[in-house]
């Protein structure tokens, strides 16, 4: 048990915030120089369908008699198990089986979690990554007027603002579409002098572009 222990910094395999774990070919390595062949490792399989696979692995003297068991479950198709689900649930159960003796090594997660982790601390990189959104400006984004009657007062000179630089008639046709019904429902009936003064751009803005023919 302690050479287990004393070789965790050579032969460990590092994991996210420091620690080290033992790999069960390692385990079984200084098992083997440990114990020789007094013991041994004796797995069953308990079930396997298409989509999981669950085994037994006992550790057994010369005698037959057990002395350490450790079971494992895993997913078909997902990670290594895409192509070795029965192999790697024969390794994790025999490490759980050398962890009830003590030879755990340090963590010992089975393959697929250590896989897990990669894959999760992968996405979270990717996220960090991912430049936040831009904001949109106010000309791009649908009205949504809360209760405060400030958001008229901000709004409104943001929209004027846009129409008066739009080049593109059907972008003004699509802004009326977008706005003109809630405007005249609401804005008209809470702030009728706003709701004239943007009315006027828009008419005016609408008809200097038709002129143009854009």
């Amino acid at each position: 048990m302690k050479q287990c222990e004393d070789n965790l910094q050579n032969v460990g395999v590092n994991q996210r915030g420091g620690k080290k774990y033992m790999m069960v070919k390692d385990r079984m390595t200084f098992f083997r120089q440990g114990y020789g062949l007094d013991y041994g490792v004796v797995t069953e399989l308990l079930h396997s369908d298409s989509s999981s696979v669950c085994v037994k692995a006992q550790v057994v003297d010369g005698t037959g008699r057990v002395v350490g068991s450790g079971m494992a479950e895993e997913q078909r198709g997902v990670g290594v198990n895409k192509a070795s689900a029965l192999e790697n649930c024969e390794t994790s159960a025999i490490g759980r089986a050398l962890a009830s003796l003590g030879l755990h090594g340090g963590e010992y997660p089975t393959q697929d979690e250590m896989e897990s982790a990669k894959r999760s601390s992968s996405a979270i990189d990717e996220r960090k990554k991912t430049p936040a959104p831009v904001p949109q400006k106010a000309d791009e984004i649908p009205f949504d007027k809360s209760d405060e009657k400030n958001d008229w007062d901000k709004w409104v000179p943001d929209q004027i603002s846009f129409l008066e630089k739009e080049n593109k008639l059907d972008k003004i046709k699509v802004w009326s579409s977008l706005h003109f019904e809630k405007l005249e429902n609401e804005l008209k009936v809470e702030d009728e002098e706003l709701f004239t003064q943007l009315l006027t751009v828009y008419e005016k803005r609408k008809a200097q572009l038709q002129n143009k023919g854009v």
